[in-house]
């Protein structure tokens, strides 16, 4: 039993991830932690008492409503309908009535379990598929809202957990120094490669770098960002030819294909591809993660770092890690639809006004956040102004050449 709201467990911060996150994840996780230490009503919602805030409010909420309906779908197969809903009945006024989940629901609560078999039935996966049955459009309402940072006129879909992973994409830049369990990079590598490739031809490969040395010295080449450095994993995303190649060379054949552009662009792909993928897995791992394009800054430095072939380009990196709870990441709004959607045609009359929404939305945000409030037009025009704004990366065809590409 946890000992209180005031003093709960600390190793419940662990299992409940979900703090600070309107997320089915959080939810999920909730859910699992409950089960898991057999932990009762009272104890966990003790828990959420301690560390309720607004961010959590919608989860906590969504635990205490699901919480309720599951246990009246089960007491009413396996107990005496009459009492149990009576009981329940004034668990659900009072947590209304109170808005949060607390020790007072939570006796409501404990009244309510009228038989063995009540409390054998309280799965996880029992709750999971009631959920699933019901997904909440509030969440899916909150998610678009964090995404586009307005709300979200259009109908939306039957939600999930994948959908809201996904929607919940942040960049995280400040990890803890909690090390990654145990085959967590293999995992990750195998979501990378259940990604498409074309053709098969799976032209990609990964360099994972732990070592915290080499991290440092590509955290130079990469413009000196400390994330390179302090993330425990960081994977050096490839579009690997030398591979093709040398398969070519040991069936005896000259591979011409592999000099022209369009093979070095489906190893990009291919490497984009498996990459997201990464992402998408590590996340619903509760893992965090941000890019780095500036390793193409000096491909042919880090090419030399990571010992790569002829014909192997280092397309960008990828940190991996837990985020630091002292500085969480938001979800940074993106164009609105109207702007990247086009139906049946190209069509450019909306971005103007699209854009302008846009300036102010993200001009806005990044204020909220403490960084400047230039607007996504001012800092992509700087960013592409002069030769010198892409840091080193206007010489790519030159080391593409060093590298071995022939880009006929």
């Amino acid at each position: 039993m946890l000992p209180g709201p005031v003093a709960p467990r600390v190793a419940a911060g662990a299992h409940l991830a979900f703090i600070n996150q309107r997320s089915e994840r959080g939810f999920h996780r909730l859910l699992r932690y409950a089960e898991q230490t057999g932990e009762s009503d009272s104890g966990v919602h003790a828990v959420i008492a301690h560390t309720f805030n607004s961010h959590t409010k919608e989860v906590a909420k969504r635990y205490l409503a699901w919480r309720y309906k599951r246990n009246k779908h089960f007491a009413n197969a396996n107990a005496d309908p009459l009492v149990v809903e009576s009981t329940h009945a004034r668990y659900r006024d009072e947590a209304t009535a109170r808005g949060l989940p607390d020790a007072a629901v939570s006796a409501h609560r404990k009244q309510s379990i009228a038989s063995a078999t009540l409390r054998e039935n309280m799965s996880t996966e029992n709750t999971l598929e009631l959920v699933t049955r019901h997904p909440a459009s509030d969440t899916a309402d909150a998610a678009f809202q964090a995404r586009y940072g307005t709300p979200f006129k259009d109908a939306l879909p039957d939600w999930n957990g994948t959908l809201e992973t996904l929607l919940a994409h942040r960049s995280v830049r400040a990890f803890s120094e909690r090390p990654l369990p145990a085959g967590t990079l293999e995992a990750l590598i195998a979501a990378a490669q259940s990604a498409p490739s074309s053709s098969n031809l799976q032209t990609w490969s990964v360099v994972a770098v732990q070592d915290a040395q080499r991290k440092g010295r590509l955290s130079v080449l990469a413009g000196n960002q400390a994330h390179v450095r302090d993330a425990p994993l960081l994977l050096v995303w490839l579009a690997d030819l030398a591979r093709l190649e040398a398969v070519a060379a040991r069936a005896g054949v000259q591979p011409e294909g592999l000099h022209y552009l369009e093979t070095l662009l489906v190893g990009v792909i291919d490497a984009a591809l498996a990459a997201q993928n990464a992402v998408v897995a590590l996340e619903s791992l509760g893992l965090g993660s941000v890019y780095i394009g500036a390793i193409r800054s000096a491909p042919q430095q880090v090419a030399a770092e990571l010992a790569l072939p002829p014909h192997v380009l280092p397309v960008f990196g990828l940190c991996v890690g837990y985020a630091d709870p002292a500085r969480r990441a938001e979800v940074k709004p993106r164009l609105p639809q109207s702007v990247v959607l086009h139906r049946e045609r190209y069509d450019a009359h909306a971005q103007p006004a699209g854009i302008a929404r846009y300036d102010e939305i993200l001009a806005g945000f990044q204020a909220r956040q403490g960084q400047s409030d230039a607007s996504w037009t001012q800092r992509s025009v700087e960013r592409w102004r002069t030769r010198e704004s892409l840091h080193g990366r206007d010489r790519l065809r030159d080391a593409l050449n060093a590298l071995g590409f022939e880009l006929r």
